[in-house]
């Protein structure tokens, strides 16, 4: 009531000049109007900072969007991945990687799609981009690409890739399956019984694989013996008193005597075999003893 009567005691006169335009108003319209524009302001204000600031703005909103689209597009990658879908699995998984928090796992998975498409530039590139997106996997890294070159059956470089993380076998044992198998690939027989004693203390095979793979390394060396009776004679020494009495291991050492000339000590070690388990193989070789 007291501000009505004041405004109808004197209204006042307001009078807003720019160029060739003016505004012509009462004091109390002119502030009112002035009220609504500072309100106005400032809702355009708080509007912009909620646009583009704050936990709650809408670049806010749309990145988490981004981010949820890539975790399903990864998940459905994996699923696909799994199912050995390999060409809508590498799609899903890079387009996933796009706004994920921790690509790496896309880019490898992507980099075995491809490898199974027998895509190998694209497998080299996804992995490049999984080193890039986490520089602390590198030894990861390397363990993916020499599986890849595994499967390429490109076993040197598989082993080249290898040749620097070797050191920290102890700290990563997959490195050794890994090389036991580029090993194997190559018939590398001597690196790999180097290579048995970490196999067995790390426990990467059981004791049937890994007796059945040293069984295998000692028979395949026997029958490349070619340095000397005196070194085949210290090698046989050192092959485990279990494998001595093996059947073919008998017969392939036994062979290699007859091959470098000594006879006399093959025909004692057939014997002795024959004496303990006599074997239509063992009899067949003293047949070759001069």
């Amino acid at each position: 009531v007291g501000l009505v009567a004041v405004i109808e005691t004197d209204p006042g006169y307001v009078l807003v000049a720019y160029g060739k335009y003016t505004l012509e108003s009462s004091l109390w319209i002119g502030l009112l109007l002035l009220l609504l524009l500072a309100l106005a302001m400032f809702s355009l204000l708080r509007l912009v900072y909620r646009i583009v600031g704050g936990r709650r703005s809408l670049f806010s909103w749309l990145d988490a969007r981004k981010v949820r689209n890539a975790q399903r597009l990864t998940t459905r990658g994996v699923i696909s991945f799994t199912e050995g879908n390999w060409l809508t699995a590498r799609r899903q998984l890079v387009r996933g990687a796009q706004f994920n928090e921790a690509p790496l796992v896309n880019y490898l998975l992507a980099a075995h799609a491809s490898a199974q498409l027998r895509d190998a530039d694209k497998a080299d590139e996804y992995l490049r981009a999984a080193g890039d997106a986490e520089p602390g996997a590198d030894l990861a890294v390397k363990i993916a690409l020499a599986e890849l070159r595994l499967q390429a059956r490109e076993y040197d470089q598989a082993i080249a890739t290898l040749d620097d993380s070797t050191r920290n076998a102890s700290r990563h044992p997959h490195v050794l399956d890994v090389l036991r198998r580029a090993y194997l690939g190559l018939q590398d027989w001597d690196k790999l019984l180097e290579l048995l004693p970490q196999l067995q203390k790390h426990k990467l095979l059981d004791s049937e694989e890994l007796q059945r793979l040293e069984r295998e390394v000692h028979l395949k060396r026997l029958e490349r013996q070619d340095a000397g009776v005196e070194q085949l004679h210290a090698y046989w020494q050192k092959v485990p008193k279990l494998l001595q009495r093996d059947v073919a291991l008998v017969e392939a050492y036994a062979r290699s005597l007859i091959r470098q000339g000594d006879h006399d000590f093959a025909e004692d070690v057939l014997l002795r075999a024959l004496r303990n388990d006599w074997q239509d193989a063992l009899v067949r070789q003293l047949g070759f003893v001069q």
